[in-house]
């Protein structure tokens, strides 16, 4: 396992305070979390948002993340973390869903440098904060990046992560190496490199063919296998804490009941060890009642002892 820094990404759905804080709290290995991005709902940022990134909430080193989006939209987000006591932001232009995308949101803002530029201008006029920001190479062309770039001079980023593929690609289709590579040897800026880092091999192999990253951002693949970022920590004792922990936030916060709680616990097994025996896996996804989902996941995680 290489040393190079390694962050997690946000992931909607996934990656919130309880996810955040049981990895750190079981696994660790993580330099910096990335909250799932904030967004304006009714002209305010979501109430679910700004929850999630609260310091009663937290114990993981975390970084809020903004959507890229309307220059006073951003602004009003940006001003809202800095009231939180935040002192570093994310700039979200990497998110490839059509919903959000086609309204010149996330990745979609990418074939927009003039509305880029309006909105890196409005942030660079709020003191006391730096900025990073995570993008894909473009939306609809690979090489959408290089009118970008130049623009991110405004706010002189600590650094840029990358997801080298375009918006319309979402999460499939190859990586385009070649695009990335051109921006490995021209950005004036850190790079951390982001997509399809499933293991251990893929970290050392990345960081091996580019050896001035700043460091590598886990997705997906922690998702699957939380030890990614700690190997040696991945015993069947580790995962059942984790989940056990994770569990124990949601159970006391979550105010829906036991359909709540199973509905919201299951989710996390879209992607948490799903190479694991595979009958006891879809058990788990088709539990119906609580006191079934707890004897699976106890079942699955006996199987791996």
């Amino acid at each position: 396992m290489t040393n190079i820094p390694l962050y997690m990404a946000p992931l909607q759905g996934y990656t919130d305070a309880a996810w955040r804080n049981a990895h750190h709290a079981v696994f660790g290995g993580v330099t910096m979390y990335y909250s799932p991005f904030i967004r304006l709902e009714s002209g305010d940022c979501r109430r679910r948002d700004i929850a999630d990134i609260s310091a009663d909430r937290n114990t993981a080193p975390l970084t809020p993340q903004l959507l890229g989006c309307k220059a006073e939209d951003a602004k009003k987000i940006a001003e809202r973390i800095v009231e939180l006591g935040f002192k570093a932001i994310d700039i979200n232009l990497g998110c490839p869903f059509p919903p959000i995308a086609r309204h010149h949101k996330g990745s979609g803002l990418l074939c927009y440098p003039e509305e880029v530029e309006a909105m890196l201008i409005a942030l660079s006029g709020i003191k006391g904060i730096t900025y990073s920001v995570k993008m894909r190479i473009g939306y609809e062309k690979p090489d959408d990046w290089k009118r970008i770039m130049p623009l991110f001079s405004i706010i002189n980023p600590d650094h840029i992560t990358i997801h080298p593929r375009i918006g319309t690609q979402q999460y499939k289709g190859e990586l385009l190496m070649d695009q990335f590579k051109e921006i490995y040897d021209s950005a004036p800026y850190p790079l951390i490199f982001n997509g399809d880092v499933m293991n251990s091999e893929a970290i050392a192999k990345i960081s091996a063919e580019f050896p001035r990253l700043k460091g590598i951002m886990l997705g997906r693949g922690i998702l699957c296998n939380p030890a990614l970022s700690a190997p040696e920590k991945a015993t069947s004792e580790n995962f059942s804490k984790f989940h056990e922990l994770i569990y124990s936030d949601y159970q006391a916060r979550l105010q829906g009941g036991d359909s709540q709680l199973l509905t919201k616990m299951k989710s996390m097994w879209d992607y948490f060890l799903i190479d694991a025996d595979h009958k006891l896996h879809k058990k788990i996804l088709k539990a119906n009642k609580l006191n079934d989902y707890l004897s699976a996941v106890e079942n699955l995680f006996s199987s791996m002892e």
